[in-house]
This record gives C-alpha cells, structure tokens and sequence, in this order.
C-alpha cells in the first residue's frame, strides 16, 4: 500500500513512499489538499465547479478530468481513487 505525505505549511510538499513529487500547477494542489481535507468522496461535478467557477460545466469538466488524470498518474490509484460520479484519497 502506497503512503502519502502531504505537507501544506509554506510551500506545499508531497511525497509518495518518501518520494518527492512536483506539482507544476496550483489546481492539482488545491485538488489534493480539499480531498486530503474533507476526507469523504465528491462528485466529479462538485469538484470542477468548485475549482472553476468562472466556466461552464462542460469545459470546467473538461479541465477537471485533465486535473484529475495527472493527480492519479502521478500519486497512483491507490490514492485517488475515482468512479464515474465521485473522487476520493484513499
């Protein structure tokens, strides 16, 4: 099982079994840090609004499923895990 480490004081910091992992886009932070947060699952729908408010739903869902895939390729599915409807942490 994969072990996740986040630390959101100052700048933010991820590591994945003890390894470093660079996040080049602050929606993936914020992604990362609002489930690691609320620790339940939220609806692919919620999320994008929430993230962007200012698009309609099909683009903000468009950008949130690029958001979402570089989220799990680069922390696993183990971590993220994800259904038709909702996304989660592990």
């Amino acid at each position: 099982m994969s072990r996740l480490r986040i630390n959101l004081l100052g700048s933010p910091e991820v590591y994945v079994n003890g390894s470093y992992i660079d996040f080049k886009r602050r929606k993936e932070v914020a992604l990362l840090a609002y489930l690691s947060v609320e620790r339940r699952p939220h609806s692919r729908d919620s999320l994008s609004d929430l993230l962007y408010p200012n698009q309609d739903r099909r683009r903000a869902r468009g950008n949130f499923r690029v958001n979402l895939l570089w989220l799990r390729s680069k922390l696993g599915p183990e971590i993220v895990r994800t259904d038709s409807n909702t996304v989660s942490l592990a």
